[in-house]
């Protein structure tokens, strides 16, 4: 009983299909260190880019790169987005005006917030 675990996981990394995955793993990690240590070493400000673009290009097929792709300009975007509403909140509530931040546009003003000075 206790043999037949490895035996099943030895058969399991004989598979064929198993050995393209492990081979793409392998390529995708390599090209990924690679990318960096050039970016980092050249000095470029957002070593990021390189490094997505080289897990693009080693994508098995070009729907794979697309999806990929796709998926790192939605997730860039949308991090985009979460940054920007959590720095108006953060800036908001050390001023004391979270409501008037979500309110209206991140100025700080909530409209009729005061009676009206004016007759």
């Amino acid at each position: 009983m206790m043999m037949a675990f490895p035996t099943r996981l030895f058969r399991r990394l004989r598979s064929r299909k198993t050995q393209l995955a492990l081979a793409l793993a392998v390529r995708v990690t390599v090209a990924a260190i690679v990318a960096y240590a050039t970016a980092t070493a050249l000095g470029l400000l957002l070593p990021l880019w390189a490094v997505l673009t080289s897990l693009i290009v080693t994508q098995m097929s070009v729907g794979r790169s697309l999806k990929a792709t796709r998926d790192y300009m939605f997730g860039t975007i949308g991090g985009a987005l979460y940054g920007g509403a959590i720095a108006v909140l953060i800036s908001a509530f050390r001023r004391g005006r979270a409501a008037g931040a979500v309110g209206v546009g991140g100025r700080g003003r909530w409209p009729s917030s005061r009676p009206s000075t004016r007759a």
